[in-house]
């Protein structure tokens, strides 16, 4: 049995979560390497000891940070050994967002076109051959 269990980890957060964590630890630590099938749900659900939709959850998760892609019929594969790094700027209200115009300034440092290649166009969902405007600051 592989050492990502529940038992082994804290039981405060949501069950996913937990899964999740479980799941991205193995593929850091080359237990599913890069291009790889994961499990099957039905695997993970009795490694676990949580129901289907606990694992789903945990998959989507996973997916959204770059580290896996599932694909019906098929499984899911390993995408990357570490998550994708992405910056995301929240606030709670009109005031944080007035706050923030206020206080953040970007000095643009340079900038050239790019042509979307075939992993470029992968990481930008877009179209291969696409133009975007690469901005440096």
């Amino acid at each position: 049995m592989p050492d990502s269990t529940l038992r082994q980890l804290p039981v405060s957060q949501p069950r996913y979560h937990v899964v999740a964590q479980a799941i991205m630890n193995d593929i850091q630590a080359g237990r599913h390497p890069v291009g790889t099938l994961l499990p099957t749900e039905a695997e993970f659900c009795q490694q676990f000891n949580v129901s289907r939709h606990t694992v789903r959850e945990a998959i989507r998760r996973l997916t959204e940070v770059g580290l896996v892609s599932a694909q019906v019929g098929v499984g899911t594969w390993v995408k990357a050994q570490r998550p994708a790094t992405r910056y995301v700027q929240s606030s709670e209200g009109i005031s944080d967002l007035f706050q923030f115009v206020n206080e953040v300034s970007l000095k643009l440092v340079g900038s050239r076109e790019v042509v979307a290649d075939a992993a470029l166009s992968e990481a930008l969902e877009c179209r291969i051959g696409q133009k975007w405007f690469h901005m440096i600051g």
